[in-house]
C-alpha cells in the first residue's frame, strides 16, 4: 500500500519521550501512513528504541546518521519520504489525535492547493492542553501575488513552525526547498521564506495539528547553552 502522508520527526536524544510520541502517531486511523524516523546521533537508547518499534510496526522508517542538527535531520527524512504529502513533528511532541482522518477530508476537497497550516496547541508541563496567545488563523484559502501579503498571512495565523504544515511532496520537490543544514536555531524560518517564493495559494485549516510541549529540559528553546547560538 503506498503512503498518502509521510511523518518526518528528527530525533536527538528522545528516549524519554520518542515511545509515546510514535503511539500517537499509529493509533490514529488512518493506515495509508509513513513515519520516518531520523536518529540525528543520538547518544542514549534512542535509535535502539525506535528500531525495535520498527521490527514490530509496518510503515514505520528509522535512520541512522552521524548528528549534524535538527534541519539536516529534517532534510534526511525529506529524501526519504515516498509519501503524497508531507507532514513535521518533533520527537517531544504529540500529534493531535484525529489530525490524519481529517487531514484525508481537506486534502480530497481541495486538491489544487499544495500547502496547507493548521493549529496547535501547547502542552503545559501539568498536561493540561493551551492556545497559543497572540496567534489568529482565519480557515480558508488566502492567495496573493504579494510576497509580503503571503508571508504576513503566514506568519499571523501559524507563526514559522513547520510541524503544523501539510505539504504536498511533489511541489516540495519542484520547489527544490530544503531546510539549511548551518541553520542552528529557528531552522523552519527560511524554509518558510523560501516555500513562500514558490506558493502564491496556501489553505488554513481550523484543525489543531500539534500538541507542542513547552518548558521541556534540553531543548533548543530552554536551554541555556543554546542561547549564544540564537545569534
Amino acid at each position: 500500500m503506498e503512503p498518502v502522508i509521510s511523518v518526518v520527526i528528527p530525533a536527538y536524544n528522545a528516549a524519554g519521550c520518542i515511545g509515546e510520541t510514535l503511539d500517537n502517531i499509529l493509533s490514529q486511523t488512518m493506515r495509508e501512513l509513513e513515519v520516518i524516523v531520523v536518529d540525528d546521533g543520538s547518544t542514549d537508547q534512542s535509535g535502539a528504541m525506535c528500531d525495535a518499534l520498527a521490527a514490530e510496526l509496518p510503515g514505520l522508517q528509522v535512520i541512522h546518521r552521524e548528528n549534524g542538527g535538527l534541519a539536516a535531520a529534517r532534510n534526511t527524512g525529506l529524501k526519504a519520504a515516498t509519501g503524497d504529502w508531507l507532514l513535521f513533528l518533533d520527537s517531544d511532541d504529540a500529534m493531535a489525535p484525529g489530525l490524519l482522518a481529517q487531514l484525508r477530508g481537506a486534502l480530497a476537497a481541495h486538491p489544487d492547493c499544495n500547502w496547507f497550516i493548521g493549529k496547535h496547541l501547547e502542552w503545559q508541563p501539568d498536561g493540561t492542553l493551551t492556545p497559543h496567545d497572540g496567534l489568529h488563523l482565519v480557515p480558508g484559502p488566502f492567495a496573493s501575488s504579494d510576497y509580503a501579503a503571503r508571508l504576513k498571512a503566514l506568519y499571523t495565523a501559524g507563526h514559522w513552525s513547520v510541524w503544523k504544515y501539510c505539504i504536498r511532496r511533489s511541489f516540495l520537490e519542484k520547489a527544490r526547498v530544503r531546510f539549511l543544514p548551518d541553520c542552528i536555531w529557528a531552522e523552519d524560518w527560511p524554509f518558510d521564506l523560501e516555500l513562500l517564493l514558490h506558493c502564491d495559494r496556501l489553505y488554513f485549516l481550523d484543525t489543531v495539528f500539534t500538541h507542542y510541549r513547552v518548558g521541556r529540559q534540553g531543548s533548543l528553546l530552554t536551554d541555556a547553552k543554546n542561547l549564544p547560538k540564537r545569534f
